[in-house]
C-alpha cells in the first residue's frame, strides 16, 4: 500500500506527479487519490502537521476486510 502520508506531504510542498511517483515509487492514481482527499478536506500544511495517526487509515483503507485466522 502506498504511503499516503508521504504523498500528501509532497503534494502540499508543491511537487509534481512525476516527482512524487519517481521519489516514492507510487502510481499516478495514488497521487490523484491523495490530491482528491487534500481538496475534499481542504488540507493545508498547517492542518496536515496536526492530523492524528488514525486519520490516514480512515481515508485510505485498501477496502479489504479484516479477518481472523481462527
Amino acid at each position: 500500500m502506498a504511503n499516503f502520508k508521504q504523498i500528501i506531504a509532497m503534494c502540499l510542498d508543491g511537487a509534481s506527479y512525476a516527482q512524487i511517483t519517481h521519489a516514492l515509487g507510487c502510481s499516478r492514481r495514488e497521487v490523484s487519490r491523495a490530491k482528491k482527499v487534500i481538496n475534499d478536506e481542504a488540507l493545508t500544511p498547517e492542518c496536515f502537521r496536526q492530523l492524528p495517526p488514525g486519520w490516514f487509515d480512515d481515508r485510505f483503507s485498501d477496502g479489504r476486510s479484516k479477518r481472523s485466522l481462527s
